[in-house]
C-alpha cells in the first residue's frame, strides 16, 4: 500500500510540474516576451515546477516507489 501512495504522489508531482511548464509558456506567449524581464518571469516558472518535481520524487522515495534503491523495502 505504501508502495502505491508514493508512486500515485511521484506521479501527481510530475503532472503538477507539467502543468507549471504550460502555464509558463502560456504566458510567455501571453505577455511576458513583452517584457524586457520575461526571461525572469519564465525562469521563476521553472524552478516551481522543478522544486514541485523534486518534493513528489522525494515522497515517492520515501515511500517506496517502484524502482528506488530503498534497502528496507526489498
Amino acid at each position: 500500500m505504501l508502495v502505491r501512495l508514493g508512486n500515485v504522489l511521484y506521479w501527481l508531482g510530475c503532472i503538477l510540474a507539467a502543468l507549471i511548464i504550460a502555464a509558463a509558456i502560456a504566458e510567455w506567449f501571453r505577455d511576458a516576451q513583452y517584457h524586457p524581464n520575461g526571461w525572469v518571469i519564465i525562469f521563476e516558472f521553472a524552478v516551481f515546477a522543478f522544486i514541485v518535481w523534486l518534493i513528489g520524487r522525494a515522497i515517492g522515495e520515501l515511500g517506496g516507489r517502484p524502482g528506488s534503491d530503498h534497502p528496507t523495502l526489498r
